[in-house]
């Protein structure tokens, strides 16, 4: 048992160790392999999700401009957070709804600074709808014209135009009249006639916002049919809108919703840094009536933040079919390398294919261990985005020395022999 013991965790070390791996059956072949991809994903986890609180310390200008904007110079608070039921309630000076600096002039002089913008919305913003304009594109000239326009052309010519929606950020109130005009539409409608009656039914269980709702939804959905292909959601939301504006924001960010926050910050090392995540129950800003402190907005990003680790790392759990596919074609790999190294010079331990399998499994796992630990101190320097490459170049590296150091040293030993016979 101690041997095996020895020759699991010293052969990335021990070139005794590596060829006496050989001798053993290929359950360890699939064991190794399966610790390798352990230690390479929680390798990819850590330098993506768990170097945030650093990351968020040697921001500078991020935390100076958080500060400028939820702090008054009279040291009271700017905006007050308490998270409930999954969501937060926030209130804005003035009883306001919502600032955004990205569209409000007024809100950008006295929000923005250190080259970050702010939007701050009250709401739910997911389930909030708002006003759109939709029109088609020619797919060659680029030419716009209003939907309408588009509905009156023959097949033929609706064919050259693509789909596509301009949002504005009034939201969408849908009024009793609006929910007949629903009605009256979907009735002429035959695909749509047992989805509209399946809502009517259901109206009795739904409060009349989301009976409106549901009705809304299935009219644009019938009568905007390419809707969710160009926009990725049945009707045009706030979340959405506020979405398009971060997305083409050339400057850093940070949005506080009622339902999540987002951000998008530069370290002082340079290291861009974009997080989202939900709020947690009995997680609160400046809600007491104490001074507000810097301290406190630090600790209540950072809270958010880890605290939506678990389910961030369930998700990464159930994505996990790239870094098993790529830690394991790294290890066939090698496993292939060894057996054409071998061969070419005359390497006994690596005689057959068998042999390098076994072989190259022998330190997969112990070179995963070493992967994982580069790729953690990797999340300080790089993005999230190139940390997954950073862990599978370090451990084709990782297997590629090791691998190279122990041909070269069975060559030199197998000369001496002859040497001596």
């Amino acid at each position: 048992m101690f041997g095996w013991l020895k020759r699991f965790t010293l052969s990335l070390f021990s070139d005794r160790q590596a060829k006496e791996s050989v001798r053993q059956g290929f359950g360890n072949i699939l064991i190794t392999a399966l610790l390798a991809f352990v230690f390479v994903f929680f390798g990819i986890f850590t330098g993506k999700y768990v170097t945030f609180g650093a990351d968020y310390d040697n921001a500078r200008g991020f935390r100076g401009f958080l500060y400028n904007a939820f702090i008054r110079d009279d040291g009271g608070a700017e905006f007050t957070v308490t998270a409930t039921d999954g969501g937060a309630e926030i209130t804005i000076p003035d009883g306001r709804v919502a600032i955004d600096t990205f569209s409000n002039a007024d809100d950008a002089r006295r929000y923005s600074s250190e080259g970050y913008d702010l939007i701050v919305d009250t709401r739910n913003t997911a389930y909030v709808f708002v006003e759109f304009t939709a029109f088609c594109r020619h797919r060659q000239n680029g030419t716009r014209i209003p939907y309408e326009d588009w509905r009156a052309l023959s097949k033929e010519k609706q064919s050259e135009y693509y789909f596509a929606a301009e949002y504005s950020a009034a939201e969408k109130i849908i009024s009793s009249e609006d929910a007949r005009e629903y009605i009256s539409y979907l009735e002429t409608i035959e695909d749509a006639r047992d989805e509209l009656k399946a809502v009517i039914d259901g109206k009795n269980d739904l409060t009349q916002e989301q009976y409106f709702n549901a009705l809304y939804e299935l009219y644009i959905k019938h009568y905007y049919p390419d809707m969710y292909a160009s926009t990725g959601e049945n009707a045009p939301t706030l979340r959405n809108y506020y979405y398009m504006q971060t997305l083409n924001a050339e400057r850093g960010y940070f949005c506080l919703f009622g339902d999540m926050i987002t951000a998008s910050f530069k370290s002082t090392a340079g290291k861009t840094v974009n997080f989202g995540c939900r709020y947690a129950d009995g997680v609160s800003l400046f809600a007491s009536d104490a001074a507000a402190e810097r301290g406190e907005l630090d600790g209540f990003i950072k809270n958010l933040y880890y605290k939506s680790l678990s389910v961030v790392l369930l998700v990464e759990a159930l994505n996990c079919l790239s870094v098993i596919l790529f830690t394991e074609l790294i290890i066939v790999a090698f496993m292939l390398i060894c057996r054409y190294l071998c061969k070419w010079k005359n390497v006994t331990a690596g005689a057959t294919f068998a042999n390098s399998a076994k072989l190259v499994s022998s330190f997969t796992h112990t070179g995963a261990l070493l992967c994982a630990v580069v790729t953690a101190l990797a999340g300080f320097v790089v993005g999230a985005r190139f940390v997954a490459f950073a862990a599978y170049i370090s451990y084709a590296l990782i297997l590629g020395v090791r691998l190279a150091v122990f041909v070269a040293n069975e060559i030199r030993r197998e000369r001496a022999a002859d040497g001596v016979n």
